[in-house]
């Protein structure tokens, strides 16, 4: 029988998880933004 502090610790830990995986997805999807936006001006340079 789970206690009810292992419940909420376990909340705790499933919203960090969700939480770092936001910021990954975000920090990716930055990263992929930035890569395009230099390939367009490289573009228009040439």
């Amino acid at each position: 029988m789970l206690k009810y502090s292992d419940f909420l610790a376990d909340i705790d830990v499933q919203i960090a998880l969700k939480t770092v995986m936001v910021h990954v997805m975000l920090r990716w999807v930055g990263i992929q933004q930035n890569q395009i936006d230099g390939n367009a001006l490289l573009q228009k340079d040439a």
